[in-house]
């Protein structure tokens, strides 16, 4: 428990504009604008970040500059502790996220093999066992792992989605 909340109780607000909201701008955010659009969430009382995403530059080149903004993002704590997680589409951007200091990953799996292929091209088995492998390295490396399941009620590209198949993949 945390202060007397127990921690089946709260909620805890993940901040994910820096990533997935700036990640389609069509023109580039600079790294230190989107530095200083973190230390205004800061001030504002956000504590969980999900900043960045090591895709592919190509991929989305928003997030080209992922390293030079976790060096640049507000430092944590003791009194005012911060939690940063980076979004790792696969093995390459996981050790990139590990060696720029990460401490907390996300993993993308969608629930089709349309969606996986646009977001990660990947098949969805693919991406399922890329994501089974980062979580086994992550526990070994002491970081740690969510995953998103994308589409979960309906897929963008092949429509509604059976909630077994979420279930199985959650």
């Amino acid at each position: 428990s945390r202060k007397g909340i127990s921690v089946k109780e709260s909620v805890i607000i993940n901040e994910v504009g820096l990533r997935d909201g700036l990640q389609n701008q069509p023109v580039q955010v600079t790294t230190s604008d989107k530095a200083r659009l973190a230390q205004s969430l800061v001030d504002a009382g956000v504590r969980h970040f999900e900043p960045v995403s090591f895709a592919h530059p190509n991929a989305v080149p928003q997030m080209a500059d992922a390293a030079l903004l976790a060096q640049q993002l507000p430092p944590t704590t003791a009194s005012a502790p911060l939690y940063y997680t980076a979004m790792v589409p696969n093995l390459n951007g996981y050790l990139r996220a590990k060696a720029c200091g990460f401490k907390r990953v996300a993993l993308l799996l969608s629930t089709t093999d349309s969606f996986n292929q646009r977001n990660l091209k990947m098949s969805r088995d693919e991406a399922l066992q890329s994501c089974r492998d980062i979580i086994v390295q992550a526990r070994q490396d002491g970081i740690a792992s969510r995953a998103y399941v994308a589409g979960a009620l309906a897929c963008p590209y092949d429509g509604h989605i059976a909630p077994a198949q979420t279930i199985a993949l959650a």
